[in-house]
């Protein structure tokens, strides 16, 4: 079972790493929004990903729908100007999204929690979600992200824990111990 520690956790680290992965030069400010379940998101595809350890299991996942809206992210993004970028960039785009994401949770719950692995992303359409519930996961959480007061993606954590899971978020340390770009030699 997890405890309200732990969810807690999970919640402000969801929210941290879907607000960084998001972020571009052309886009930085996000909005994200706690929403209490999917029943209302109609977002006809998402990336999933699993995170887990001996103790836990968890699924990731960024939803998006390919419309207008989310193609000027990726062109904006990948500084596109004279093309609309074709499907193929489009979902390797979006996919390395989710994977930063999902790496982006990994590196901070690795803080807290021992011997961690991650998928590489999965595309799945809506209709797959109605199978979630068979995870039988013991948390949940979802958030709607916008930005220019547009909603563009969503992002969810199931978690199904196999322990007793507990651990507490330092929020002065998340993401300030990790630079970019640089390699460190032993």
């Amino acid at each position: 079972m997890l405890t309200e520690n732990a969810k807690n956790g999970f919640e402000t680290l969801l929210m941290q790493c879907l607000t960084e992965s998001l972020k571009t030069n052309s886009d930085p400010d996000w909005k994200l929004q706690a929403i209490d379940t999917l029943d209302e998101v109609n977002e006809a595809e998402f990336f999933m990903l699993t995170l887990s350890s001996f103790t836990f299991k968890s699924f990731v996942l960024l939803h998006f729908t390919r419309n207008e809206s989310t193609m000027k992210y990726v062109e904006n993004a990948l500084q596109i100007t004279n093309e609309v970028p074709d499907e193929s960039k489009f979902y390797d785009f979006l996919g390395e999204i989710g994977n930063g994401f999902c790496g982006g949770l990994k590196r901070e719950l690795g803080n807290y929690l021992p011997n961690l692995g991650m998928s590489t992303p999965n595309r799945l359409t809506k209709q797959s979600l109605t199978h979630i519930t068979a995870l039988d996961c013991d948390f949940e959480t979802h958030f709607s992200a916008s930005s220019e007061g547009s909603i563009l993606f969503y992002g969810s954590l199931y978690v199904r824990s196999y322990n007793d899971m507990d651990f507490r978020i330092q929020h002065e340390s998340i993401g300030n111990d990790v630079e970019s770009g640089e390699l460190e030699f032993f």
